[in-house]
Order: structure tokens, then sequence, then C-alpha cells
């Protein structure tokens, strides 16, 4: 007697309408969690090397305009670049000597 009331109960819910929606609403979830190219777990990766990305390009863009302003201050002043001459380059005039102490 189990076994039939148990069959005739699953074919109460079959009957009922929204059993249908509710079969294609968990086909749908399982082929959004389990499918090989767009799964959730693809999505939540790929969002996340998005946002490093787009920290990245700020980072850079910053990093541009502050180039930008070091370049247009050397244009302008002709001591800062004997200056960055100088300090990077070890550059000297004719009647200079250079003397590099190193530190460790």
């Amino acid at each position: 007697m189990k076994a039939k009331e148990i069959i005739v109960k699953a074919q109460k819910i079959y009957r009922h309408k929204a059993f249908k929606y509710v079969v294609a609403l968990f086909i749908f979830a399982m082929a959004i969690l389990f499918s090989k190219e767009y799964n959730i777990f693809n999505y939540y990766k790929i969002k996340q090397q998005r946002q490093a990305m787009e920290q990245k390009r700020d980072n850079i863009q910053q990093e541009i305009k502050t180039d930008s302003l070091h370049i247009m201050q050397l244009r302008k002043d002709a001591k800062a670049l004997e200056r960055l001459g100088r300090e990077r380059y070890n550059m000297k005039t004719a009647d200079e000597d250079i003397y590099i102490i190193k530190t460790e």
C-alpha cells in the first residue's frame, strides 16, 4: 500500500500547475551552475579579474598623469632638468669631478 500511496501523491504533484515551472527552474539553475563555459564559478572568477584589471588601469592612468606633470616641469625649468641629469645620470660639466659614494 505504501508504494501505491506514493504513486498517487506523485501524480497529484505532477498535476499541479506550478510543478512544470519548478522543474524548468531547477533545470535552468543546474545549467547555470554546472555548464562548462558559462557557469556561476567562471562568472565570479572573470568578475574578479575584471576588477583587478580596472584597478591596474586606474593605477597606470595615475602614473601617466604624474609622469606628464613631471615632463612638463622638466620642459619649463632648466634647473630641474640639470638637477635630474646630475642626480640620475651622473652628468657633470667639463671642470667638475664626481665622486659616487655607495653605502651598504
